[in-house]
């Protein structure tokens, strides 16, 4: 396969890769990313189309300008990365590579005439590029998990070093250079390589941008969107999970914002969103590794803590308590003070089936807010024969009925 053919490929490849992104960017205007890499892709047709003409053009249009131009899209393409990271382009790195080389090309006269220092000068800073792709792609990969950040860590790590050895076959078997026309005996390979990876990223692209827009879904579903909770639904599912492991150890802890009707009628349903995010937020912020917070419906929250034991656990849940006693929540000048009551049930004393679990925490939770609120309470057997009155109405027995009734429920549910 000749160097032309392969070109030719390329500059396809480009035109495809950068119509489909340009249309993806105007369907989905909410990733950004989207618009920079179809930049870098119709810039690397240009790149591609003006190095074709180094037999026909000037040398300074061909090789000077087109050069810049191959540089550009890779430096497009290493913003989009940090784009799609949540970072802003900077203007020095976006342009620095370019204009290195063009300061090179015009005012060295022997970087014009050696084709061996214009190709250790190119490759270098090519490489760079992909060392900085392969730096944001791992990053985001820490703090996101989209399976595809791995593979641009392969792909562009490996185009890094496929430069890096074009730069030592360039220095072990010089290119010549006449009329435009370069002859080396490692060009074609270095050229398929170059358009393997103009294939690879259109790859990496559109699959970076699909698995974003599923976690987005995946976490509306499973994320309550005003406390950043979990939902009920994923926090049921993520603890009976950790509990089907046959945790030796672990408590649920429901809690109950104290009165919370109260700073409804009082500042209104903005007032008292207001206090279920920053409560949401406070808490998110304590959470250790492991631990499943979840918003189970109105103003009550479940936590999860698995291989604890009761007294590490109530050390916890009573620093979440006095946390939030302590808590001032500004909203229209006014401060907004507020109580939680908390029942906490451990395996040990509920047994490893999710359903007496959470009945034996509701049961504490109550005890909790029968005594006065703003408490915390551990059940223990003695409550399974507890009986609340709450405005002469009874509210919760015991917990072998709590467990029967939610059970009820749910087959209900389940019917339906």
């Amino acid at each position: 396969m000749s160097v032309p053919t392969i070109f030719i490929c390329t500059a396809i490849t480009f035109l495809m890769v950068a119509v489909a992104l340009t249309l993806l960017s105007a369907h989905d205007r909410k990733e950004k990313a989207t618009r920079w890499w179809a930049a870098a892709m119709w810039m690397g047709v240009l790149a591609v189309s003006v190095a074709a003409t180094r037999t026909v053009a000037p040398a300074w249009f061909a090789i000077g300008i087109g050069n810049s131009f191959v540089i550009m899209t890779m430096s497009l393409v290493s913003a989009g990365f940090a784009v799609f990271s949540g970072d802003r382009p900077k203007l020095l790195p976006l342009f620095a590579g370019a204009l290195i080389w063009t300061g090179c090309y015009a005012g060295l006269e022997v970087f014009r005439e050696e084709i061996t220092y214009r190709i250790v000068v190119l490759t270098s800073i090519m490489a760079t590029y992909s060392v900085t792709i392969v730096h944001t792609a791992w990053r985001g990969w820490q703090t996101e998990r989209l399976p595809t950040f791995v593979a641009t860590v392969v792909v562009y790590g490996a185009h890094g070093v496929v430069y890096v050895a074009r730069i030592v076959a360039g220095v072990l078997y010089p290119a010549t250079e006449a009329d435009g026309h370069i002859q080396a005996p490692w060009l074609v390979a270095f050229a398929l390589e170059g358009f393997a990876l103009t294939v690879l990223s259109a790859f990496v692209f559109t699959m970076l941008i699909k698995e974003r827009a599923e976690r987005r879904y995946r976490l509306a579903a499973e994320i309550d969107g005003l406390t950043s909770a979990a939902t009920r639904r994923f926090f049921v599912s993520e603890t009976r999970d950790l509990m089907a492991r046959k945790q030796p150890k672990g408590v649920l802890a429901v809690i109950d914002l104290d009165h919370f009707k109260s700073i409804n009628d009082s500042f209104g349903h903005m007032g008292g969103d207001r206090v279920l995010q920053t409560f949401g937020a406070f808490v998110t912020q304590r959470l250790e590794p492991g631990m499943v917070f979840g918003r189970l419906g109105g103003e009550e929250f479940g936590i999860f803590v698995p291989d604890v034991t009761d007294r590490q656990a109530g050390e916890f849940f009573e620093s979440i308590r006095a946390g939030v006693e302590a808590m001032e929540i500004p909203f229209m000048g006014n401060p907004v003070r507020i109580t939680i009551s908390v029942g906490v049930a451990s395996i040990r004393d509920a047994g490893q089936d999710f359903d007496h679990l959470m009945a034996a925490a509701d049961s504490a939770l109550y005890i909790a807010k029968d005594e006065g609120r703003n408490r915390l309470r551990f059940f223990s057997l003695a409550m399974r024969m507890h009986r609340i009155i709450e405005d002469g109405q009874e509210s919760r027995v015991g917990l072998a009925e709590s467990r029967l009734s939610r059970t009820g429920v749910r087959m209900q549910v389940k019917r339906a």
